[in-house]
């Protein structure tokens, strides 16, 4: 991944410190053109990310934006089972 997208997907994987202003931050990321579909190395999304890290607000945001909550990783976790 690169520019953009890169720092979606740090953005949605790193426990926050403020949830706010990282629910912030990934807001601002799509707002500027990253892809909230674009996958990494593990075959994850940001909604895949985000979830991982039990971060609600910014899987809310993202499925809000439009998020494929079908998306499955390199060995077909969906987003639902990882909460």
């Amino acid at each position: 991944m690169v520019g953009n997208d890169t720092r979606l997907a740090l953005a949605s994987n790193n426990p926050p410190s403020s949830p706010s202003n990282q629910t912030e931050l990934v807001r601002l990321l799509v707002e500027s053109g990253a892809s909230i579909e674009k996958r990494d190395s593990q075959n994850q999304t940001a909604l895949l990310l985000a979830c991982a890290m039990n971060s609600l607000p910014i899987a809310q945001y993202l499925l809000s934006v439009g998020a494929n909550v079908n998306a499955v990783d390199k060995v077909g976790v969906l987003p639902s089972q990882l909460w």
